[in-house]
């Protein structure tokens, strides 16, 4: 998983800096835009003028890069597998508010979305029509949890433990992403719940956040 994730950050990264310099040449050419926008004004052009800035506004659009959340490596695990989710023509949906740095270790938030969006990949891509994946968090308190529900085949899915089970003959490469969402969430003194629902399916984890201590080894309060 650190491989894994290192390779998605430098995907993203490399993304970014494509961005960059996009949106630097862009700018660098702002002055020569303004001139001919004022040109075309100017000299009544008003079809040619809108038709220049519409080209100059999508240009400027395909320099963003989307934001899930401010947490870096969440960031760049969603936008690896939500790349892989539109290559196979599934929607995803998310709300997320995950701040840069949460109370949990980055490695553990990077493997639990990571197995949270590749269980959602696998069954959305199976599913009959509308393939789709919506991703919403929530703080109450100290306790924070993640909300996952993706559209998957009208067949029940095989449960063991309250957790689901491959129906691929590889176990030792398949099957493993459910119980290591299940010992994370336990790590955090949390729980998983995963529920069939026939065309849907929602993961939902929750994790507590590890209380401060003093320097006297106490709990703050």
């Amino acid at each position: 998983y650190m491989e894994a994730q290192q390779k998605m950050q430098a995907e993203y990264y490399q993304e970014l800096a494509a961005h960059t310099a996009v949106i630097r040449r862009l700018r660098h050419d702002i002055a020569n835009h303004v001139q001919t926008m004022r040109v075309l004004l100017q000299n009544r052009e008003y079809h040619q003028a809108e038709q220049y800035f519409f080209e100059i506004e999508e240009a400027y659009q395909k320099t963003e890069l989307p934001v899930y959340c401010d947490n870096a490596m969440v960031n760049a695990v969603l936008y690896h597998k939500i790349s892989q989710a539109k290559a196979q023509g599934i929607s995803v949906k998310t709300q997320l508010t995950l701040s840069a740095d949460p109370p949990f270790d980055a490695m553990d938030l990077t493997v639990l979305f990571l197995n949270i969006m590749d269980n959602a990949l696998e069954a959305a891509s199976a599913a009959a029509g509308d393939k789709r994946i919506s991703v919403f968090d929530h703080w109450s308190g100290q306790l924070y949890s993640i909300k996952v529900i993706n559209s998957k085949a009208p067949e029940p899915v095989r449960m063991k433990a309250g957790h689901p089970v491959t129906t691929k003959s590889d176990h030792l490469l398949h099957g493993q992403g459910s119980a290591m969402i299940e010992e994370l969430a336990e790590k955090y003194n949390g729980s998983a719940l995963f529920q069939d629902e026939g065309n849907l399916f929602s993961t939902v984890v929750l994790l507590q956040a590890p209380q401060e201590t003093g320097t006297d080894g106490m709990e703050k309060l």
